[in-house]
């Protein structure tokens, strides 16, 4: 009969395998080209909310992030929130 701490090990194992599963998945994605991915047809508009607060530093870097994006009808809006 196993341990308690043998049947944690193995769920902990199981739990890693499951998550690089994932991961090889994911990387495969991302190693398609951008033409082979799908592109919006832009009929649709999104709205994107920033909530920034204290983010001098690093809300550049985030919105040009999302500046780069395809979308045609992408409405970006950034909250400075006190």
């Amino acid at each position: 009969m196993a341990s308690v701490l043998e049947l944690s090990v193995g769920l902990l194992l199981l739990g890693h395998v499951v998550g690089f599963v994932g991961l090889v998945r994911n990387l495969r994605w991302l190693a398609w080209g951008t033409a082979k991915r799908c592109r919006s047809l832009g009929t649709q508009s999104v709205c994107v909310i920033v909530p920034a607060r204290n983010e001098a530093t690093d809300i550049g870097a985030c919105l040009r992030s999302l500046l780069r994006q395809d979308y045609s009808k992408l409405k970006i809006i950034v909250v400075n929130s006190y």
